[in-house]
């Protein structure tokens, strides 16, 4: 999520330009060439539990590679469990038609339009004991663009979730807000990356840092939902972030607490991120640090200003 890309490559001075979304951008995506591709969703919920879960493809054309999926769940930001599963591609079927992912004659994932044209997605995982059965709703309109790395998209960077999950034997019916995302085509990965996202009444906001080594960007991008129809990117010049406490962790020091900035006509915004709880986990060569995070400040579009009080789950993530 193949899409048509008119210029398969980075604006020049790294500005991430996205475009609307489409349904079919949900869906496994073909490509003649070894590329990664994945769905990520991840929701707080009322009672205080969360979760995490990726789909994840390595392969080409559809026709050789595996999926690798995982389940984290949390309870007040504290680790809980996770569990995964590695499945052959030849036994997940896909459509091209519509965006779903069928195992063993069930979808695990679908997308589809409701009757105001809105995405609303469903996803239903089982590994083991633990299951996920989760509907997103579409509260913010979705986005793609290239990233100089792949596509990447959101076609729900904000979503009203609703469902079951159930963890050490316990089954529960959960209410809450999540996020969708969607990349493919992926072909060479960012060094290491700090992303999140945060919302205010009628605002939600995703970022990512995207590095290239230790010292030099990719890209960061910025895209603002500034109401549930319309969404604008931020150019690197009017932003800034800094990190002003840090924890060291596995051998890294990771930030722990942060600053983001945005001035750009007519959207101004502030907001520190602090973490709650860190979770570490990791998968051969990459390391994660997964935050329960904190965010605190305030966004101001054309005069009108907006409280930003979230708790949110943002993630760090580092090659080797």
């Amino acid at each position: 999520m193949v899409a048509f890309c008119p210029n398969l490559s980075a604006n020049e001075d790294q500005y991430f330009d996205p475009i609307d979304i489409e349904l079919s951008d949900l869906g496994y995506n073909l490509t003649n060439k070894i590329s990664a591709q994945w769905w990520y969703f991840d929701a707080v919920f009322s009672n205080n539990y969360s979760t995490v879960v990726g789909i994840f493809h390595l392969g080409i054309a559809g026709k050789i590679g595996f999926f690798f999926i995982r389940i984290n769940m949390y309870e007040n930001g504290q680790f809980l469990e996770r569990c995964y599963k590695i499945i052959p591609q030849r036994q997940i079927t896909f459509s091209l038609e519509t965006p779903e992912l069928t195992y063993k004659n069930s979808n695990i994932y679908s997308g589809k339009y409701d009757s105001n044209q809105k995405i609303l997605a469903h996803l239903n995982v089982t590994i083991v004991d633990t299951r996920i059965n989760l509907n997103f709703s579409e509260l913010t309109k979705g986005w793609k663009g290239y990233t100089g790395r792949g596509w990447w998209s959101c076609p729900l960077p904000k979503a009203q979730v609703n469902g079951s999950i159930k963890t050490h034997n316990k089954t529960m019916q959960v209410n809450g807000i999540g996020y969708h995302e969607h990349a493919w085509m992926v072909q060479s990965m960012h060094r290491n990356w700090k992303w999140g996202k945060f919302s205010s009444l009628t605002t939600n906001t995703i970022f990512s840092k995207n590095m290239k080594n230790l010292r030099e960007e990719d890209m960061f991008l910025v895209v603002i939902n500034t109401d549930a129809h319309n969404f604008t990117s931020i150019h690197r010049d009017n932003l800034s972030y800094s990190h002003v406490d840090y924890m060291f962790d596995h051998g890294k020091f990771i930030p722990i607490k942060s600053v983001l900035e945005i001035n750009q006509e007519p959207i101004h915004l502030i907001v520190t991120f602090e973490a709650e709880s860190v979770h570490f986990t990791s998968l051969i060569i990459l390391n994660y640090w997964r935050f329960h995070m904190q965010i605190k400040g305030n966004i101001t579009i054309n005069d009108k200003s907006e409280e930003i009080d979230d708790h949110q789950i943002m993630e760090y993530l580092y090659i080797l």
